[in-house]
């Protein structure tokens, strides 16, 4: 991340279906991990959010459950004010190619 926020090109991150999922199948240390590992993530793009927003012109999560999908829109503007940068929810890897499209201005 640190490379590509070096870079100064304008880009979006596309996180793919599943990311955010899955910590309800896990216990023990590999829940830990895990929780660990998302903690270090958001505390880096906290850390980060002034250099990121200079380039990163948003971030996409790929969600194909509808509930889910909602959940994470419902997220999406608190993690917006944390991260500076935009947060869009696609329900497909098309979506998310035409989200992030428009994000960098291409459409």
């Amino acid at each position: 991340m640190e490379a590509l926020i070096g870079r100064a090109q304008p880009f979006v991150i596309i996180f793919p279906p599943g990311h955010h999922a899955g910590l309800e199948q896990l216990d023990g240390d590999a829940l830990r991990q895990a929780q660990e590992e998302r903690k270090q993530r958001a505390l880096w793009f906290k850390r980060n959010r002034e250099q990121l927003a200079v380039s990163c012109k948003g971030m996409i999560t790929i969600e194909l459950e509808a509930a889910r999908r909602f959940a994470e829109r419902a997220k999406a503007s608190l993690l917006e004010k944390a991260f500076g940068v935009p947060l869009r929810v696609a329900d497909s890897g098309d979506m998310a190619d035409e989200l992030a499209d428009a994000l960098l201005g291409r459409r």
